[in-house]
């Protein structure tokens, strides 16, 4: 295992210690020496798994060894405050030994991970398609490709238990202003364990008008690779939206979240979720209920880390089926398919990775039964539509 590991086949190198350990589970030794294995490749959650197993020896500089590394996989998965507790167990266990140390330079790390944060990107794409809004009727352009700049920006503070984080993410195109869009969130998450509640604020503009603006709750859980979790939205929409005045109330309402996923880290980073969302709308006299609508949504990606480089892909796709027959549409009940395929790689530009460039593409599209000759052209819902650009990313 130790050539192996030498030899950088860490994978090869830890299943030959995972096999060694099921036939002698008390080496210590041998758990080290995959713990620093699992650490070479970030694999998190195995390096938790295995730390937590040496937290249970006899020997307390062995139990400090496992508590250090268990300390190291917890501030990496974002779990600060675990994090912390472990590290100092370590640092008790063998104070003025090697983990002692390593652990109170973590601890100094983990303090360090405290206060105000940042985190900025942007970038310039070029877009196929500009008319995605299926659900708000635009004026349809002789030209749908455009050029535009995305940003996104997060600020905030962060505690061990608590956080405030306000981000934003905008698009601006070159030609069709009109669907210039900005979302506005507040988030204040609070940690108990292995759960978060944060209470979210929203607010959105579309082409330089209030579009909508809302609130609700998110409850996660996070456990090993496992998470879940609930979240709650109420939003009002404009009622005299843009040049036209359109009232889009009946679009307000509730929407209900809730969604199962896993996922692991690492050099290879991997994750699958589900969630069903149930939407429930106002409505007005024209519009009686057609807008509320059942989904069920799956995502997968995966991605890799070599160094500087770094790829990520990813796959959308979710069933929407809308609950009442919508008398504009020749009384058709609307159903959508929609998928999303997109792709990211880049580079680090420092040694800490804090800053990189990016090359993203993706695709998507839209099918709705909203695409027959008894329907108005002016509510089919079907489109596609791919984009490619160039993106930064930092954080501080």
């Amino acid at each position: 295992a130790r050539a192996l590991a030498g030899a950088g086949e860490y994978r090869l190198a830890s299943a030959k210690l995972k096999a060694w350990l099921s036939r002698h589970p008390e080496d210590a030794e041998a758990m080290l020496a995959l713990l620093d294995i699992e650490t070479r490749r970030k694999a998190w959650d195995e390096v938790a798994r295995v730390a937590g197993n040496l937290t249970q020896h006899a020997s307390p500089a062995v139990r400090a060894a496992g508590f250090y590394y268990l300390a190291v996989a917890e501030a990496q998965r974002g779990r600060l405050a675990a994090a912390r507790k472990a590290a100092e167990q370590a640092k008790r266990l063998d104070a003025g030994g090697s983990y002692g140390k390593a652990a109170e330079d973590l601890l100094k790390a983990l303090r360090a991970q405290t206060g105000p944060y940042a985190r900025v990107g942007v970038g310039v794409l070029h877009t196929s398609n500009v008319e995605l809004l299926p659900d708000i009727v635009r004026p349809r352009g002789g030209k749908r490709a455009d050029n535009y700049l995305m940003g996104e920006l997060a600020l905030g503070w962060r505690s061990e238990r608590w956080e405030v984080g306000y981000l934003l993410s905008a698009q601006k195109y070159f030609r069709r202003t009109d669907f210039d869009f900005m979302m506005q969130m507040l988030r204040v998450p609070v940690r108990f364990g292995s759960w978060t509640l944060a209470p979210v604020a929203e607010h959105a503009m579309l082409g330089g008008a209030f579009l909508f603006m809302g609130g609700g709750a998110d409850l996660h859980w996070r456990k090993g690779r496992w998470l879940g979790g609930y979240e709650l939205r109420a939003r009002r929409f404009s009622s005299n939206f843009g040049k036209d005045r359109v009232d889009l109330r009946r679009l307000g309402g509730l929407g209900h979240t809730l969604f199962f996923g896993v996922s692991s880290n690492g050099a290879w980073r991997a994750g699958a979720r589900v969630s069903f969302h149930l939407e429930q709308t106002k409505g007005d006299a024209q519009h009686p209920k057609t807008d509320d609508y059942q989904e069920v949504a799956v995502s997968a990606d995966l991605g890799h880390t070599v160094g500087a480089w770094q790829w990520q892909g990813s796959v959308l796709g979710r069933n929407r089926r809308y609950r009442k027959p919508d008398p504009l549409a020749g009384h058709l009940k609307r159903r959508d398919q929609w998928w999303m395929v997109q792709m990211e790689a880049g580079r680090a530009l420092d040694t800490r990775g804090r800053h990189r460039v990016l090359l993203h593409l993706h695709w998507q599209q839209n099918r709705s039964n909203y695409r027959t000759p008894s329907v108005p052209a002016v509510l089919d819902k079907t489109f596609k539509e791919w984009a490619v650009g160039l993106m930064w990313r930092g954080q501080w």
